[in-house]
């Protein structure tokens, strides 16, 4: 896969599958889908995202899975699913809220970063993010610890979203963070939030270039369907929103409706490998 201009960069390196490989996985995974555990996993992953998770799962093979943010289990029931011999590691703040839990994982409620990981097989485990944490931090980070594999599940756009993602970063839209009660604020009350604000990232190229640098592979993976707006009711447009090709354009099995319905909560996700 290739990329566009450096802001607009969809993907760098290559993957070790095809998109065709992916249409193929689908009639698989729609059959997997309909057996979840959680049937409405709002403000969790849908069909769109666990698809293209289940599918790099398959291809790697990881021995271990670190799933940083678990919400309600759904994805953790996947990962089960998908690499039943695979170790899992399972964070979140709030494990009371979880209504689907592994007998084979061990679950944590510490951030990613304060613990440790020596006995994890770092070249053949995946690091999962659905934290809504700085991403750029985050593959720092992995980098450090010697991680390699890495998914972004919250891989926003510029202008969208609340976290710092490798595509804000490649795109060079720094990120702000601003409370929203500050946005019905007068002009110098605005200015005085601001400078509280838990996290501004001013709009740099220099973030890109480090990630250029430090990235054997950076893959947006692409949407099944791409409907004509986004989840937030804008148009879909590539000058906005640059986005890889989706897999399908039409529903062409009665098990696939459920992909076009829920289409609009991609967010795109992204696999990282480090070099």
């Amino acid at each position: 896969m290739g990329s566009t201009l450096m802001n607009e960069v969809t993907s760098i390196g290559s993957v070790p599958w095809t998109r065709e490989e992916m249409r193929e996985q689908l009639e698989e995974f729609a059959s997997i889908y309909e057996m979840r555990p959680v049937r409405d996993n709002a403000g969790g992953m849908r069909s769109p995202h666990l698809f293209l998770t289940w599918f790099v799962l398959k291809k790697l093979k990881p021995k271990a899975i670190i799933e940083s943010g678990v919400w309600l289990g759904q994805g953790t029931w996947f990962f089960e699913k998908t690499c039943p011999d695979a170790e899992l590691h399972c964070i979140d703040l709030n494990l009371e809220r979880i209504r689907y839990k592994s007998n084979r994982a061990r679950y944590y409620n510490k951030d990613f970063s304060t613990l440790d990981w020596d006995n994890v097989p770092k070249e053949e485990t995946i690091l999962f993010f659905d934290d809504h944490q700085n991403a750029y931090e985050r593959v720092k980070l992995a980098k450090w610890f010697g991680f390699r594999h890495l998914l972004f599940e919250d891989n926003y756009p510029p202008s969208q979203g609340n976290c710092y993602s490798l595509k804000k970063a490649f795109m060079h839209s720094g990120f702000a963070s601003v409370p929203q009660k500050a946005i019905r604020l007068k002009v110098k009350e605005k200015l005085a939030a601001f400078l509280k604000m838990r996290e501004f990232i001013p709009p740099n190229d220099i973030d890109a270039k480090y990630l250029r640098r430090s990235l054997d592979v950076y893959c947006e993976l692409p949407p099944i369907f791409k409907p004509e707006k986004t989840r937030w009711g804008d148009l879909w447009d590539d000058m906005t929103y640059p986005t890889p090709p989706p897999l399908l354009t039409e529903v062409r099995n009665r098990r696939y409706q459920i992909f076009l319905d829920e289409a609009v909560y991609y967010t795109w996700i992204c696999y990282v490998k480090l070099l």
